[in-house]
């Protein structure tokens, strides 16, 4: 037997069993789930047969933990970990309806200048500026009748 044949025959069961063996790995992965099983799951491989499905997985647990959550923050904790994310468009969209709700809910100059700030050609723009315009009025209405 040449030695190519040996090692042929030495290294083909072990490469099945690799493949065998990732393939079980991700298959109790996906039972169960989680965003910590797929964090370790690519971790450890990276570039593995799986990596691509575990991390659209991981992209999809993510976007719906922000959905759940629904806050600022969660959105935020999506974008910086889903850079490339398939749920991009819709991770800032909504994060930029929760920015301007919240400056609408303040109803303050300072949280309207903030929203326009963050997102200087948003979608509640000119919403946002007449908002604004209106609290300037009303605020020096407000000062000329006390002085």
């Amino acid at each position: 037997m040449s030695c190519m044949t040996i090692k042929n025959w030495i290294l083909t069961p072990l490469i099945l069993l690799s493949i065998s063996c990732a393939q079980n790995q991700f298959k109790q992965v996906e039972e169960q789930n989680s965003i910590p099983a797929y964090q370790k799951f690519l971790s450890e491989n990276p570039e593995g047969k799986y990596a691509e499905r575990a991390q659209l997985a991981l992209d999809k647990l993510q976007y719906t933990q922000a959905m759940e959550t629904d806050t600022i923050a969660a959105y935020d904790h999506y974008l910086k970990h889903q850079p490339k994310g398939q749920y991009l468009p819709e991770a800032k969209d909504r994060r930029e309806d929760l920015w301007y709700d919240s400056a609408v809910k303040t109803n303050s100059i300072q949280s309207l200048d903030d929203y326009m700030s963050e997102y200087p050609r948003g979608k509640h723009l000119r919403t946002a500026k007449r908002q604004l315009e209106e609290l300037w009025f009303s605020r020096a209405k407000t000062h000329q009748t006390t002085e």
